[in-house]
Order: C-alpha cells, then sequence, then structure tokens
C-alpha cells in the first residue's frame, strides 16, 4: 500500500573516504584563497597605518566671521534655541532637585540645625 522510498546503496568505505578526500581537497583550497586575500587586506591596512604616521598632523583653526542668513530664518533659529534651551533647563533642574532631594533625605539632622 505504502511504498517505501527506494535507500541508496551503502557505498564501499573507500569510495566514502574518496569524496571526503575531494571535499577536503576543496576546503583546503578556499582556506588558502582566504589567506591570501587576508594577507592582502593585512598588507593594505600596514600601508595605510604607515601611510597615516607619516602624514602631517596638524590642526586646522575654522574661524566663522559671518552667516549670511535672511531675519526670518534667523528669528525661527532662535526661537527653536530658545525652546531647546528650555527643555534641556528643566531636564537639568529635574535632575539636580533629585539630588538635592536624595542627600536632603539622607541627611536630616543637619538640615534641621537652620
Amino acid at each position: 500500500m505504502t511504498s517505501q522510498p527506494s535507500r541508496p546503496s551503502p557505498k564501499n568505505p573507500v569510495d566514502m573516504l574518496q569524496d571526503q578526500i575531494v571535499l577536503l581537497n576543496h576546503i583546503y583550497q578556499a582556506q588558502q584563497e582566504q589567506l591570501l586575500l587576508l594577507r592582502s587586506l593585512n598588507e593594505q591596512f600596514a600601508q595605510l597605518q604607515e601611510a597615516l604616521r607619516q602624514s602631517p598632523q596638524s590642526i586646522t583653526r575654522v574661524k566663522v566671521e559671518d552667516i549670511n542668513m535672511r531675519f526670518d530664518s534667523m528669528v525661527v533659529f532662535l526661537f527653536k534655541r530658545t525652546f531647546a534651551l528650555l527643555l534641556v533647563g528643566i531636564v537639568f533642574g529635574f535632575i539636580f532637585f533629585c539630588i538635592f532631594m536624595m542627600v536632603v533625605a539622607t541627611m536630616p539632622s543637619f538640615f534641621q540645625r537652620f
């Protein structure tokens, strides 16, 4: 009624070993190619490091003399900046308030003198 799938005939152990040798040879060749690639990348990296060491390490200083911006764009920019500074101030204020309250809670005898 149900047919069993046909099983391949077992191979001779010598044939299996030959197949493994072929597969291992392919793996060895792939590893050799990877080693060559890694060596070339390592040489390129060493050349880049040497070039970086030999390049002058000067600092470029920049001085902004003028910002050419329309008046309405400047007003919008200043409002955005003000809003961002308010938010940062609120967040930092909350953090410092929490730290202060923790200090007050840990040293109640010190603050009761005043």
